[in-house]
Formats: C-alpha cells, structure tokens, sequence
C-alpha cells in the first residue's frame, strides 16, 4: 500500500496573473471582482512588494483567504497587506494560520458553503447528487492556509 502524495500547489500562469490584475483594476464592480481580490504584501526578505489575485469572502470588516503556496509566511513577519477589492484599496492586518485543520477546516467548509462556484479552485468536490462534500472539503483543508484581513479605516 503506497501513502498518497499531497497535492502540489497550482501554479497559475504569469500572463493570467496579470490579465486578472487588469481586470480587478477596472473602477467598478464586476462578477470577477464580486470572488477575487488583489492582494499587495511586502516580502519577508526582499522588502519588496508583490501583488496576487486570490479568491475572498468579505464578512464585514473581516475578509476571509486560503492559499496553498508559500507566500503566506511573508504575512507572518510583515502583516500589513493592501487590498483592491471590488475597485476599492483597502488596508489592513493579516492574521494567519497555518498547519492546524481544525481551525482551517470549518472555515474552509463555511467558505465554499458560501461560495459553492468557488469549491473546484479549493479541491472540494461534489456528492452523486451535487451536493459539496465535506469530506473532500476535510482533505483539502490540510493543505490549505487561512488567512483572515481585519480591515482597518
């Protein structure tokens, strides 16, 4: 019996990166920026700045992210973070966690509950009869790191 291999992170192509930047930079709300935002932190080690398109779920002054690649850990040392969300430039104070699924999980399963379009880009899969399934959901919180935007005025 072999132990299944965790899955690699996507790695979106650059060109789609930027296509996506341009498109959450229009002045208005569109369907795109109603699911993705810009996020702009500061390198942990580089000091310089980088911007990444991430889906989000904004509950008042809270916005709630995932990702599954490594540039969650330049939030934990410089946590600071500018958000374009819906056309807006946003400010605020990245909390993140990392490593313990049950606190990833339910915030994962209420995430994708909301947003059930979401649920494919998060690994989480559908039932025979198109329901989400919470065991999909369980597994892909274990490769996933939340983090939560306290927005600031």
């Amino acid at each position: 019996m072999t132990t299944p291999t965790p899955t690699a992170p996507r790695q979106p192509p650059k060109l789609a990166n930027r296509l996506l930047g341009a498109a959450l930079h229009l002045p208005f709300t569109t369907p795109l920026s109603r699911a993705i935002l810009l996020l702009t932190f500061t390198g942990r080690k580089s000091g310089k700045r980088f911007t990444t398109p991430v889906g989000y779920q904004r509950m008042g002054e809270v916005v709630t992210l995932f990702t599954d690649h490594d540039w969650y850990k330049n939030l934990q040392a410089q946590p600071k973070v500018t958000l374009l969300l819906a056309g807006k430039t946003l400010h605020g104070t990245a909390t993140v966690t990392h490593g313990q699924p049950d606190v990833i999980d339910p915030a994962l399963w209420d995430f994708v509950q909301a947003s059930p379009a979401a649920a494919r880009a998060y690994g989480v899969s559908r039932t025979a009869n198109g329901q989400l399934d919470r065991a999909s959901a369980t597994a892909a919180a274990a490769r996933f790191t939340l983090i939560r935007v306290q927005l600031v005025s």
